[in-house]
């Protein structure tokens, strides 16, 4: 998935803003486990990261249901093309038509399928849109974690791992994706607990 991508660019370039980092007013903790890193450098695994995020997961699985209720609006009006082709087809071979008639109907079912084609065209770019926006989202909410996190750690690099990107072998000594999960997802579900949905 690209987001995997994307946060390990935004880890990598954490990495020399972290130093700088300023206080955070996002309610995370910055409490951290007895098997903390204590070098200047760390890592967080990004697969291991987004499996366990729960603020991902839940915008994942919404994403993921609006996608899939909008594909089946696209099946059923392709069906509904469909059928309406055939019923006409029928019709015609029958001679139940008229000329005028046929010309008209087929006029119609013109505009249904240039409709369909734009309805589609619509999903895939509110998706991708949707899809952005959401990338956009994890990526502030970690990185400002992170910024909060490191400003006690003084590490001075913190790396995104992806297996088989980048970075071939790390010391599990260095991974502090623990923390970095346990802390978001309570910083996640204070900001739940703080704003409920209506």
């Amino acid at each position: 998935m690209r987001l995997h991508s994307i946060l390990f660019c935004v880890l990598m370039a954490l990495a020399f803003a972290c130093n700088n980092a300023s206080n955070g007013t996002n309610g995370a903790s910055t409490n951290t486990s007895k098997n903390t890193p204590s070098g200047e450098f760390a890592y967080v695994n990004t697969d291991t990261l987004l499996s366990q995020y729960d603020y991902y997961k839940e915008l994942r699985d919404d994403f993921i249901a609006k996608k899939e209720q909008a594909e089946a609006q696209l099946v059923q009006r392709r069906k509904q093309f469909g059928a309406n082709y055939q019923s006409l087809e029928k019709r015609a071979k029958a001679g139940l038509l008229s000329q005028k008639d046929l010309e008209s109907a087929q006029v119609d079912l013109q505009n249904q399928e240039q409709e369909i084609m734009r309805y589609e065209q619509d999903l895939t770019g509110g998706f991708m849109e949707q899809e952005r926006l959401m990338n956009d989202s994890i990526y502030k909410a970690i990185t400002e974690y992170i910024a909060i996190y490191n400003k006690d750690q003084k590490y001075k690099m913190i790396f995104g791992y992806q297996a088989g990107v980048g970075i071939l072998y790390a010391d599990k000594g260095m991974d502090i994706t623990p923390d970095i999960t346990k802390g978001l997802n309570e910083a996640y579900k204070k900001k739940k607990e703080a704003n409920p949905k209506k």
